[in-house]
């Protein structure tokens, strides 16, 4: 099924699989609420202040007073502390799910691997193979156009799903089949494309985190556990130094 050309090399992580995001997600909410967690969806968080006695939120239903606050707004984290500066760009990306031109069961989760090609220097597509009713999925790791996210074009385009069925075609030819959905996602940048995770440098209630540059979400639970370290202990189990702010306000990467 996979057709890698001749100047290619590969290498097996037999260790590699896939999360299943939206179950991952609803898990995750589960063991928060049963933990004390009150969730608010659908709430925009407006602004932020933060003083010796802790942090307010605004948000459109109203205050929060917090004794400390992470802030892991995604794409919108730059609008919530503007004042940093901070050098992060928001790219919008597609995901694509295609119906298999060829046997299905050759495509499965079950008989094919997930797989990232460096099909030009520094340029990655990758694919998912069908866990079971859902389409086989690809996209490309990165090359999308800048875009704020309030006002980015969410409906996909002709021209997105072309660019991802040549790779398809050179590639996973068997996968190249009717298109079944594609939405659009957003990656939120660093310039190393390493993670940012540190406190404000001037409010030490206050977290910065944002596990991003389109690989942050299989870290999820492990960010989770160092944020909390940091809040709930005053340090985390973990060597945060490599997602510190300085690095970033210093221009390097």
């Amino acid at each position: 099924a996979l057709s890698p050309s001749a100047e290619m090399a590969a290498v097996l992580e037999p260790r590699a699989g896939l999360l299943r995001v939206e179950e991952a997600v609803q898990a995750l909410q589960h063991a928060a609420r049963a933990h004390g967690a009150v969730l608010r969806h659908g709430e925009e968080a407006l602004g932020w202040t933060a003083g010796g006695a802790g942090v307010v939120v605004s948000a459109a239903g109203g205050d929060y007073h917090a004794g400390h606050v992470v802030l892991s707004a995604g794409p919108w984290l730059p609008r919530l502390v503007g004042e940093l500066g901070l050098p992060l760009w928001v790219e919008r990306q597609l995901s694509h799910w295609f119906e298999p031109a060829g046997d299905p069961a050759e495509l499965s989760s079950a008989r094919c691997p997930v797989t990232l090609w460096e099909h030009a220097p520094g340029r990655v597509f990758y694919t998912i193979p069908d866990p079971g009713g859902h389409g086989f999925k690809a996209g490309l790791h990165h090359e999308g156009e800048r875009v704020d996210p309030d006002t980015v074009d969410r409906t996909p385009r002709p021209g997105d799903e072309a660019r991802v069925r040549a790779l398809l075609a050179r590639f996973v030819p068997r996968a190249n089949g009717r298109l079944l959905d594609a939405r659009v996602c957003l990656y939120t940048n660093t310039p190393d494309e390493h993670f940012l995770i540190d406190r404000h440098p001037g409010h030490e209630r206050v977290l910065l985190a944002s596990p991003c540059s389109g690989h942050g979400f299989k870290f999820a639970t492990a960010i989770g556990e160092a944020l909390a370290g940091l809040v709930a202990e005053g340090r985390a189990r973990f060597d945060l130094s490599p997602f510190a702010l300085s690095r970033l306000r210093h221009g390097s990467g």
